[in-house]
C-alpha cells in the first residue's frame, strides 16, 4: 500500500479544489438549492471549503473562516435540502465505493473502517459508509469507533 498521505491521495489542493468546484457547480445549478447561493461570494465559499477539506486531510492549508456550524446557522435549511446536497455530493463519488475499490485493488485480507453511533435521523440524513462497506464485501470488516452518539 502507498505511503502517501490522504492529502496526497486526494490530489493535494488541486485535486480537492476540483471536487469542491464540481460540488458547488452542482449546488448552484440545482433548482432547489441554487437559490440559497444567490448573492453569495462563490469564490470565497469555494476557497474556504477547499481550505477546510485540505486541512482535514492533513494538508498544509489552514481553515481560518467562521466555524462551519456558525456559518450555516442563518441558512433556512430543511432536512430535504441537506438530503439533496448529499445526493449531489455523492454524484462526485462515494466514500464506500472508494474504500471497496482500494480493498479490491490491493487484495486486502481485512478492511478497517471508523464507525460512529448515529441517531435514526442521522442515519436517514447521512447514511452509513460503514454499513455500505460491510454489505459491499465478503472480506472481514473491523469497525473501530466511539460509543458516543454524534451530534447532528
Amino acid at each position: 500500500m502507498s505511503d502517501a498521505s490522504l492529502y496526497e491521495r486526494l490530489g493535494e489542493r488541486e485535486g480537492i479544489r476540483a471536487v469542491v468546484d464540481d460540488f458547488y457547480d452542482r449546488l448552484v445549478a440545482d433548482p432547489t438549492l441554487g437559490p440559497f447561493f444567490e448573492g453569495a461570494d462563490l469564490e470565497k465559499l469555494r476557497r474556504t471549503q477547499t481550505d477546510f477539506l485540505c486541512e482535514a486531510a492533513g494538508g498544509p492549508e489552514t481553515y481560518d473562516a467562521e466555524p462551519v456550524r456558525e456559518a450555516h446557522l442563518q441558512v433556512p435549511f430543511e432536512p430535504a435540502h441537506i438530503e439533496r446536497a448529499v445526493e449531489l455530493l455523492e454524484a462526485s463519488g462515494s466514500p464506500s465505493e472508494e474504500i471497496l475499490e482500494h480493498a479490491a485493488e490491493y487484495d486486502v485480507d481485512q478492511i478497517c473502517v471508523g464507525g460512529r453511533k448515529r441517531s435514526p435521523a442521522g442515519k436517514a440524513l447521512f447514511g452509513s459508509v460503514t454499513q455500505d462497506v460491510i454489505l459491499g464485501t465478503h472480506k472481514p470488516v473491523l469497525v473501530c469507533g466511539s460509543e458516543e452518539e454524534d451530534e447532528e
